[in-house]
């Protein structure tokens, strides 16, 4: 028999002190201007295992003004910004923003 397991939330071992709402890469680091795996959903220490959300909707830091519908990518400190590349991001802005905003990740 073939199981499928489908969740939008990961339990991610993180390697550095991590805010809630920021971009966390493949290794439990900060994605920096790279492919995130999801969204940190709580403040978490170095060591700790985290809530990653790697599907659907998430507060997301964000280090400039973004507005609903823009395409988001995070940069060099884990926030989201607005997608310079028109074919790579990581989610859309449901709403505008300058310090957190809503993303949805999967669609």
């Amino acid at each position: 028999m073939n199981t499928i397991c489908n969740t939008d939330v990961l339990s991610v071992p993180i390697i550095e002190d991590i805010k809630a709402g920021t971009a966390v890469n493949f290794s439990g680091g900060i994605a920096k201007t790279e492919k995130i795996l999801g969204i940190c959903e709580v403040d978490t220490n170095a060591g700790d295992v985290a809530p990653v959300r790697v599907l659907g909707t998430c507060i997301v830091t964000v280090g400039a003004n973004v507005v609903k519908g823009d395409k988001l990518v995070a940069n060099a400190e884990g926030k989201m910004i607005k997608a310079t590349n028109e074919e790579y991001y990581e989610g859309y802005a449901l709403d505008d923003g300058s310090e957190t905003v809503t993303m949805i990740r999967g669609i």
